[in-house]
């Protein structure tokens, strides 16, 4: 079962374990936000891990399918909730664990910046070492092509990295290049923690209803009947099969896809009508114009919890005749 876990903000739901974020995707079609950096590249935005963000509409659906569990982080990280549970020597052995983890990448950091300093080194006629020997080089082994000139500079630039390159750092670091990055593995979920006991939100042996969920959610109260209809139409569409992303850059509630987003563009611009909405022909005709700017349909849908059914109509621009 997959655990979604729930802090001290509201709304804000999130998944740490890798194979969990996998299984959302593949098995369940939800498809998360990622929030993390990378640990090698930190400084960067561009590429994006672990955790994974979920929506409520998300979050919904697994918890009415029992494919999820809603975890309570604060109290599952409550040292002082149960003091008879707790070791402190659990806790002194963990922090001096992360310490020397912390301390022999600290070391290499530094073993791996003196090489690359070693390798940016001039001699004292302030030639670099790759240019001499690009010199000192036989006319047979010198580049006779421009474009090749490039190539031998960058082997000839490998080939001293492991002649300079002291032995004992080499078992370090196997791959100095400039170009190779450093694997680096960091755990995002609790598990390994001792003190650490996952604790869900609502105690209960059965699958909640759907006041339970709204309640763990945490939707206010005055909310409810507009956060269900959204979440109602989401698991109509997510039980026939579509994958959904949130479509507010277009305006809409969300993204409709025949099939995994990597492989297909999204085809309908889902947007959720409240129920008693009356609708003009200048809604209609601003919904399609939507549409016709994101060059996809528009889906519009409608919950009736009275009856307990989805409506929908479906506009596409096909301009003036």
């Amino acid at each position: 079962m997959i655990e979604i876990h729930v802090g001290s903000s509201p709304g804000v739901f999130l998944v740490y374990s890798a194979d969990d974020s996998i299984a959302l995707r593949s098995k369940h079609r939800i498809v998360s936000s990622y929030l993390g950096t990378l640990a090698a590249f930190p400084s960067q935005n561009r590429h994006l891990a672990l955790p994974s963000l979920l929506s409520v509409e998300q979050v919904f659906a697994l918890l009415s399918n029992g494919d999820a569990m809603l975890i309570d982080d604060v109290r599952s990280h409550a040292l002082l909730a149960e003091p008879g549970d707790f070791n402190p020597v659990e806790l002194e052995r963990h922090v001096s664990e992360k310490l020397r983890y912390f301390q022999q990448r600290r070391e290499d950091a530094f073993a791996a910046k003196a090489i690359l300093k070693e390798l940016h080194m001039r001699d004292r006629s302030g030639k670099s070492s790759e240019t001499i020997s690009l010199q000192n080089a036989s006319p047979s082994t010198k580049p006779t092509h421009p474009q090749k000139s490039s190539t031998a500079v960058s082997s000839l630039l490998k080939d001293s990295i492991h002649k300079r390159m002291p032995q004992q750092t080499a078992k370090k670091i196997q791959h100095p290049d400039l170009q190779q990055s450093p694997l680096v593995a960091v755990s995002t979920a609790s598990d390994t923690l001792p003190w650490y006991n996952p604790t869900p939100v609502l105690m209960t042996t059965t699958r909640p209803s759907e006041d339970d969920i709204l309640q763990m959610l945490g939707v206010p109260a005055h909310e409810n009947s507009t956060t269900l209809s959204k979440c109602k139409i989401f698991v109509n569409l997510w039980e026939r099969g579509y994958y959904l992303t949130s479509a507010i850059k277009y305006g809409g509630d969300f993204l409709l896809y025949p099939g995994d987003p990597l492989l297909h563009h999204a085809s309908h611009v889902v947007v959720c009508v409240p129920l008693g909405t009356r609708m003009t022909p200048f809604d209609i005709v601003a919904y399609a114009r939507m549409g016709r700017n994101a060059k996809k349909k528009i889906l519009l849908m409608q919950y009736d919890p009275e009856i307990d059914t989805v409506s929908e109509m479906v506009l596409n621009w096909t301009g003036w005749k």
